[in-house]
């Protein structure tokens, strides 16, 4: 049994919220990158070129890549082996309050939906427990942002809903979010499950890197269809126009499903995609 005084996950946590802040996925970037040299639209060229050198100016100056500096999710894996000294989830809500101390980031969190009151600390985060093997810890961070996560939808669709219709109802989404959102887009998808199941599959997705298709062949290809339609709708980056520039990517996580529905959830990720991970 591995015993883990909480203070080492409050120092990873906070490692992991500052840094997601600054910097843009390597895999993100180089997608950015990759489409721009694709893409045949100048205002679209032009609206990467100011993409990528924001996220180069917010790495090098040590600032926030957006104003919107996002609600925290916290995904984490822990070793069957790994015992904690102290309370988790309050280490893990410290590190973001530290984080954000440390790297300025716009206070965004409100106590309560209706009354609206401020933190002041960017906590509660949303925080996801798993178990792993071994006696490591692995974290996760997302900070989304709301521009994005607003144009996110739920769909109960039909049991006997075709593949069709679910890819209908994906490009449907995307194309009401619109420039809304700031794309290019990467979209999560989650489908089967419960609702709430769909939802959560349809985010912790976005974790995995650009490019890497679903091990089923059948939503790989279902994958690449939503990809190639959704930017067909030629939104492209920040609304301009594009031929390749409206989602970077698509990605699809299942589960099983009851035999009388078909939950669909749609999750929206702006152009700054910003998550890291470590194992302690």
């Amino acid at each position: 049994m591995r015993k883990i005084d909480v203070s080492i996950i409050t120092d990873a946590v906070d490692k992991l919220v500052y840094d997601a802040a600054i910097t843009v996925r390597f895999d993100v970037l180089r997608a950015l990158e990759n489409v721009r040299k694709n893409e045949k639209s100048f205002r679209a060229r032009k609206a990467l070129d100011v993409i990528i050198e924001n996220t180069r100016i917010a790495g090098a100056k040590k600032i926030p890549i957006c104003q919107d500096t996002g609600m925290t999710v916290v995904y984490c894996e822990i070793g069957r082996n790994v015992f904690f000294r102290g309370n988790i989830d309050k280490a893990i809500n410290k590190g973001v309050e530290l984080a954000t101390k440390r790297g300025y980031l716009r206070r965004s969190i409100v106590a309560d939906p209706i009354k609206r009151e401020n933190t002041g600390t960017n906590v509660p985060a949303i925080i996801h427990y798993k178990w792993r093997n071994g006696d490591k810890v692995k974290l996760s961070v997302l900070l989304k942002g709301f521009g994005c996560e607003n144009k996110g939808q739920t769909v109960m669709l039909n049991p006997t809903a075709s593949v069709d219709d679910i890819e209908s109802e994906v490009i449907r989404i995307i194309n009401e979010a619109g420039a809304h959102a700031c794309p290019p887009y990467i979209i999560g998808v989650g489908l089967g499950g419960t609702m709430d199941k769909a939802c959560e599959m349809s985010k912790e997705v976005l974790l995995d890197p650009i490019g890497r298709r679903n091990k089923d062949s059948e939503y790989a290809a279902i994958e690449k269809r939503l990809i190639k339609k959704a930017n067909q709708l030629k939104i492209g980056a920040l609304g301009l126009g594009g031929n390749v520039t409206t989602v970077l990517d698509v990605k699809i996580k299942t589960y099983a499903t009851h035999i009388a529905g078909l939950p669909l959830a749609v999750n929206v990720s702006c152009h700054a995609l910003r998550s890291k991970a470590v194992l302690v």
